[in-house]
């Protein structure tokens, strides 16, 4: 049985990790990119990109889960929004 599909859980720490690495594939593009915004938004959009980031990705969220080697990337996504 696909690993994915045993438990609830484990889709749920399957899609989590697949998020995790979708976002640090994004890191090497522009900071607009990394918010997932357009390079013309406007200061509204911009922080809203910013919140939403910070909202899937803030390594405090995930306190109590295991990621393995996927916790250090939390702090450098973080790291890269925030500049």
């Amino acid at each position: 049985m696909n690993a994915r599909f045993s438990t609830a859980a484990g889709s749920e720490d399957f899609e989590l990790m697949a998020a995790i690495d979708a976002m640090y594939g994004r890191l090497g593009g522009t900071y607009f990119e990394i918010l997932g915004v357009a390079r013309d938004c406007d200061t509204a959009a911009l922080r809203r990109g910013y919140r939403q980031v910070c909202e899937r990705f803030h390594p405090d969220l995930y306190e109590g889960i295991d990621l393995g080697a996927r916790r250090p990337l939390l702090d450098v996504i973080l790291r890269e929004a925030t500049n």
